[in-house]
């Protein structure tokens, strides 16, 4: 009778139901072990009649059976081509029944036997043919198969490990493919993956290798999320400096001060995984980010300080990794909520903007060097300035749809080329600032130097406020040049250099500025030892 794995029960602990699932193991092993004995025994027995019977025929008659034998062997070849199994294995069992002596026949038939299903049988059979001019890797092959089929995992590991080390063309990839399949079962990743590399690196077969490439893929996440288990806190810390040619985005014709400015940056982010299983991710995750700034003869002024932002808040991110269509979808749903604090009279700074939204994006891949990323965002501003006018009403719900897709123009990735296309509707409180704007940017990112990673992106926007008493519309065009060194894998530095020309039909926004700036960046985790 076939074992029924055990099933766990409430009075046993989870040691007590291993130990029973490895007892069934074993008793499985021998059941089938004692089976495939007997068979053999018998097999041996009736051969050794035959054999008797063969030396007993006169020449003649010795001559026509091996005949008929051969006549039988090549109709059992030809239903083996065709996939007629069944009939092949009746046709090599005639065959070697006929002419016992030819182990040719016993391995063909032993090889039928395993393609019908009749493993214990197969082994049997396989291990009386050790004299025939099969190939022996081949003759090894099969029965490190048929032990597979029997779940017979640690005799087939050593079947196919050693049709490995063989370096045969045909047979040693898929068996090195078998191998590392039973290793990735027992959890042996290191090993398993090994095994899948030899497989890309010796197989001709390109379906064989999308699958030992999609099992290195697995245990790469596998791993990961081993790994990741342990980390319970990740944090990011920053600083940098930038200069500014024009903090208030507005023109500077008519400004009674300077809009120069040269502004410190710092902020961070604390990020805490409360769930985490191999296709999602939950987490908490709190930032801020500030600014201080001075003019250009690096003194205060109330003005300036007045576009000096401080934002704090937190999101609550969801990672979903799926398989639809054959493609691997990455998607991440994030409710977050984050305030602004800004002084609107040069003063000290107040909440001025509550913000709560929902972020969506999935990514997929198209190949292995072509990707492509949907963005949605739905957000309601609540603004706490107080205007004379209700129509300046910052209070605002927003919606935004982009759409990426990157290239990857090397295989290691170091260039490539994203396109970005979105759309943004802000429905304000006061008519005002409503608007919509429309983005188009590319961005070509290389290696710059053999330390720094390069990146050059050009932006346009398009802006229009329908319900503005001025009827606004602004076209926006931007180049930004950036460079990045990772210093090690906790510290990166940055520096970006971009230039921006905002074209308007209301003359007060119309303006040109320039930006540098440089960034530290310090990251780490906490885990579970």
């Amino acid at each position: 009778k076939k074992l029924q794995e055990v099933k766990t029960s409430k009075s046993l602990n989870p040691d007590q139901v291993q130990d029973k699932k490895e007892t069934i193991v074993r008793l499985n092993d021998r059941i089938q072990e004692q089976s495939r004995l007997s068979f053999e025994t018998q097999e041996a027995l009736k051969r050794e009649e035959l054999l008797k019977q063969q030396q007993a025929q006169n020449e003649e008659a010795k001559r026509q059976a091996k005949q008929q034998a051969n006549t039988l062997a090549v109709q059992g070849d030809k239903d083996y081509r065709a996939g007629k199994f069944p009939a092949a294995t009746a046709n090599y069992q005639k065959a070697y029944e006929l002419d016992p002596e030819n182990d040719s026949f016993l391995y063909k038939y032993g090889v039928a036997l395993y393609k019908v299903g009749s493993y214990n049988k197969s082994l049997s059979i396989l291990s009386m043919a050790e004299g025939g001019d099969q190939d022996q890797v081949e003759h090894r092959y099969y029965i490190g198969l048929n032990h597979l089929k029997l779940n017979e995992l640690d005799k087939a590991l050593e079947d196919f490990a050693d049709i490995q080390e063989e370096k045969n063309i045909e047979l040693s990839p898929p068996a090195a493919f078998y191998a590392g399949t039973i290793e990735f079962q027992k959890a042996l990743y290191p090993k398993a993956k090994e095994r899948y590399q030899f497989v890309l690196d010796n197989s001709k077969d390109p379906k064989l290798d999308k699958q030992a490439e999609a099992k290195i893929d697995e245990i790469d996440r596998i791993e990961m999320f081993i790994e990741a288990q342990k980390e319970i806190f990740r944090y990011n810390l920053y600083t940098g400096l930038q200069y500014d040619g024009n903090v208030l985005n507005i023109s500077t014709q008519n400004l009674a001060t300077n809009s120069e400015a040269y502004r410190l940056l710092y902020g961070g982010s604390l990020t805490y995984y409360y769930f985490r299983t191999l296709t999602s991710k939950y987490a908490a995750e709190l930032v801020v980010s500030d600014m201080y700034s001075v003019d250009n003869s690096f003194k205060s002024n109330s003005t300036i300080q007045s576009a000096d932002p401080l934002q704090y808040g937190m999101r609550l991110p969801i990672n979903y990794v799926n398989t639809w269509f054959k493609r691997s979808f990455n998607s991440n749903v994030t409710p977050y909520v984050f305030m602004l604090n800004m002084s609107d009279d040069g003063g000290a700074r107040k909440l001025i903007l509550n913000s709560s939204g929902l972020a969506l994006d999935t990514q997929w891949d198209q190949g292995s060097d072509k990707f492509h990323i949907l963005k949605f965002d739905y957000v309601i501003d609540k603004s706490s300035l107080e205007v004379t006018n209700a129509d300046d009403n910052q209070s605002a719900k927003r919606m935004s749809f982009n759409y990426n897709w990157l290239k990857l123009l090397t295989q290691t990735g170091d260039k490539s080329v994203l396109a970005d296309i979105g759309y943004v509707s802000n429905t304000a409180d006061g008519k005002n600032n409503t608007y919509s704007k429309i983005l188009v940017a590319g961005t070509y990112s290389f290696p710059w130097s053999a330390k720094y990673k390069g990146s050059a992106r050009l932006d346009y926007s398009d802006l229009k406020y329908p319900e503005n008493s001025n009827e606004r519309k602004d076209t926006i065009y931007g180049f930004t040049l950036g460079a990045s060194q990772d210093l090690n894998k906790r510290n990166n530095i940055s520096l970006t250099l971009s230039y921006l020309m905002n074209n308007s039909n209301v003359e007060a926004y119309k303006y040109n500025k320039m930006l540098v700036g440089f960034i530290y960046s310090f990251s780490g985790s906490y885990s579970k030892k």
